[in-house]
């Protein structure tokens, strides 16, 4: 049976790398310890054919290749097996350790007095590009000796000293405060410890992303400016800049702040038959959000040097990264992954999955501009997290003849066994290789092997490796599914008519394992409604709706207009909130309930995160068909959210198209906040909302809370000290169980109040 408690022994895959020879990569291992209430980071290496751990202690989630043959990683002290993280009146320093890919004893490196963003190798051994962030009233902290350092620190934190701000934004969710934060590029020597900024002033900017060349010789960067006396900056919108890393002169490429550059690249163009020329581009990913706004889907772009412009390569719309929502991943995952002159890891999702594709730039003889090339690497139901390339013998890769293949359109999955050994174990298979030649021999898919870490079926993030778009080899059993106890229940998709436009829409439903059919009004309904709203829900491995399928709820869940992965004119829903979302989860709901006899329509429950908790405060202002609700880090006043959220002073105006706050602009952003129609609101609530939730603030459920507790509705509002945004999916392992236990409690008080025992269970574990 599904448990809450099963998230104490997920393990969790993220931010893999290769080296630069694409013979290794390495990927970061996460899993939970309940006891200090924190997860152990791991480094794992993987050739191709074994899997193995190489560090201990933990903490190792950030890390980077130094070379063929070593990687570096960041620590929290000097002594890796401390877990001393350096407090608010410590200097920031950056401690990194070596240990080589083969295994061993990690080794001190070396220490840099700056909080490092970025640690990137040049080509000459132990020189450095550092992307680190620094404090505009303190930014030669760096260049002062320990003893000034500290005395600087110590004066500066004082107890009760008061935060005293000028400019937005000023905080970040998973951040805290960051005023007076901004980025500069620093060249660092590891063998005489010289560390030297980069330009001869520091700039006033944050560097959002950064990107060298393959020969290492140039680094593309986007950076947004702060603007004008109150620093004003406009997140949205950044100016591209190019660093000479040999003469370390920063150039501004294309200083108009009308793009959203989301990622860049130098990309080596190739001819018709795919050759390389030998000719380097540099590639941009963006929007100019002019049509659809802030949630507007991404275009390829190139850098003309000529024009000293930006050219956009294709009308073809990218939705740039996986947005399959997941309670069961960790870490960081590139969007993107890059060889000399291919794209690979651009993720796209169609409709409720997520599909991997390569891009490549084609230039023809006597063209002046390349064209774009793509190609579908991966489409099969499902989320692709990320991706990587390798070079392998192929001699010994995997065994044909003994492998099987996840087939998209097949009910069940043969899944191939991976082991240390080097063979991928499963029998009476036949060949899924590529070369159907192959067969009986040594499989030759292809010497650079591609390989995902995914969700796929009801599984949870696994590596894989890619024979087809649709056939994939599963190589790893981190989360088998006996081991963790789990009876994981296949989503069943209904389809359903949009009343907005329409259009057909897919939802899905669990029902749960003792379900019967013709059994009529005897299960409880629970509907869970995604965040974003320009993410999606699919057929992936869902924890908190597994576990209530396996309590005896029905859950549902859907896409509704605003979502993502069906194109901009879908998604956009810019000054509609509550209008076509709310019909069409409405009518999603008939469609479920008209489906199923079997659910009892006087126990109907709701729930949603971010974008889910303002619907679900819009659904109890506008309709008393719920019998409980459960809101989640919410949205409920457009208003105050404008002010206090960490983007709100550009996300509230975008979304509800208005420029400013006039008194008209006022009244749409009222018009559209649930708390205008809270006297409707009849629905018990419970409010779950994390004090250090910087994009949907504390204060958002406390004006619902307050008001219906005023008028006399039941209403719980629960805090969770020192968590933020992401409380439900990287929170700290406690509070993510406590979370979880406190809305199955609530949702069983209302929705089954027979079973007093399960009741009281679920009591006792929120005590």
């Amino acid at each position: 049976m599904n448990r809450v408690e099963n998230l104490r022994k997920f393990t969790y895959l993220s931010n893999p790398k290769t080296n630069s020879d694409q013979s290794l990569a390495a990927f970061v291992v996460s899993n939970c310890d309940l006891d200090n209430d924190r997860y152990k980071n791991k480094i794992y290496t993987f050739n191709g054919t074994e899997l193995r751990p190489l560090t201990e202690a933990g903490e190792e989630a950030s890390f980077c290749f130094e070379d063929a043959e070593n990687i570096l990683f960041k620590s929290p002290s000097k002594n890796r097996y401390q877990n001393d993280k350096a407090k608010d009146t410590q200097a920031p320093c950056s401690h990194y350790f070596r240990i080589a890919v083969d295994g061993g004893e990690a080794s001190y490196a070396f220490s840099i007095p700056l909080a490092v963003d970025q640690l990137l190798p040049l080509n000459e051994r132990n020189k450095f590009l550092v992307l680190a962030s620094y404090d505009i009233d303190l930014p030669d902290l760096w260049q002062k000796d320990e003893a000034e350092q500290n005395a600087i620190m110590e004066k500066r934190n004082k107890p009760r000293r008061p935060h005293i701000i000028n400019e937005i934004p000023f905080q970040a969710n998973g951040q805290g405060y960051l005023y007076g934060k901004r980025s500069a590029l620093f060249m660092f020597d590891a063998l005489t410890k010289e560390l030297e900024l980069i330009g001869s002033d520091y700039p006033n900017y944050v560097i959002n992303w950064i990107t060298l060349n393959p020969s290492k010789t140039k680094a593309a960067f986007a950076a947004t400016p702060y603007t004008g006396d109150d620093k004003f900056r406009w997140q949205p919108f950044a100016r591209l800049y190019e660093l000479d890393l040999q003469s370390e002169i920063i150039t501004p490429l294309y200083e108009k702040l009308d793009q959203q550059l989301g990622d860049g690249f130098y990309i080596e163009t190739v001819d018709q038959n795919g050759k390389a020329t030998g000719e380097e581009e540099l590639v941009l990913i963006s929007s100019d959000t002019l049509a659809y706004g802030i949630n507007q889907n991404n275009h390829f772009y190139l850098y003309d040097r000529t024009a000293k412009d930006l050219h956009k390569l294709s009308d073809y719309e990218i939705i740039y990264g996986s947005s399959v929502g997941s309670d069961v991943c960790l870490g960081y995952h590139a969007t993107s992954y890059q060889t000399d002159s291919t794209v690979y890891n651009l993720i796209e999702t169609k409709g409720y999955s997520s599909k991997l594709t390569a891009f490549s730039f084609v230039k023809e003889e006597g063209q002046k501009l390349p064209s774009l090339k793509q190609e579908t690497l991966v489409n099969k139901e499902g989320a692709c997290l990320a991706a990587f390339k390798l070079n392998i013998d192929t001699d010994t890769v995997l065994a044909a003849n003994d492998c099987a293949a996840l087939d998209a359109e097949s009910e069940t999955d043969s899944t191939c066994d991976f082991n240390s050994t080097s063979q991928c174990q499963a029998s009476d298979i036949t060949c899924t290789c590529a070369d159907s030649n192959a067969a009986n021999t040594a499989c030759n898919c292809a010497k650079d092997c591609l390989f995902v870490i995914g969700l796929y079926g009801q599984e949870l993030n696994e590596l894989y490796l890619v024979t087809n778009p649709t056939n994939l080899i599963r190589l790893t059993y981190f989360n088998d599914h006996a081991n963790l106890e789990l009876t994981a229940i296949k989503p069943e998709k209904l389809t359903y008519t949009s009343p907005y436009d329409q259009s057909e829409m897919t939802g899905f439903v669990l029902l749960p394992p003792d379900f019967e059919s013709g059994k009529l009004a005897s299960y409880p309904l629970i509907m869970d409604i995604h965040g974003g709203p320009k993410t999606v829900y699919g057929t992936t491995y869902y924890h908190e709706m597994q576990v209530w399928a396996n309590l005896g709820f029905v859950v549902c869940f859907t896409n509704p207009h605003g979502s993502d992965g069906y194109g901009n004119d879908f998604a956009d829903i810019r000054g509609a909130y509550g209008n076509c979302d709310f019909d069409d989860l409405m009518a999603f709901l008939d469609c479920v309930l008209a489906r199923y006899k079997e659910v009892d329509q006087a126990r109907l429950g709701v729930t949603g995160g971010s974008y889910g908790g303002f619907m679900t405060n819009w659904i109890i202002t506008h309709t008393d068909c719920f019998k409980v609700a459960c809101s989640q880090r919410s949205i409920s006043n457009w208003l105050s959210f404008y002010g206090t959220s960490d983007i709100g002073y550009y996300f509230a105006t975008d979304q509800n198209k208005v420029k400013g706050l006039t008194l008209p602009e006022q009244a749409i952003l009222w018009e559209h906040s649930p708390l205008k129609h809270i006297n409707n609101a009849v629905t018990p609530t419970l409010f779950i909302h994390s004090d250090s939730d910087y994009r949907c603030p504390l204060e958002q459920g406390m004006q619902m809370h307050t008001a219906l507790l005023a008028l006399g509705v039941t209403s719980k509002l629960c805090i969770f000290p020192g968590e933020n945004h992401e409380l439900s999916r990287s929170g700290k392992p406690q509070a993510r169980e406590w979370r979880l236990n406190l809305m199955t409690h609530w949702f069983l008080k209302y929705l089954q109040a027979d079973k007093v025992d399960l009741i009281n269970e679920f009591a006792k574990k929120i005590e």
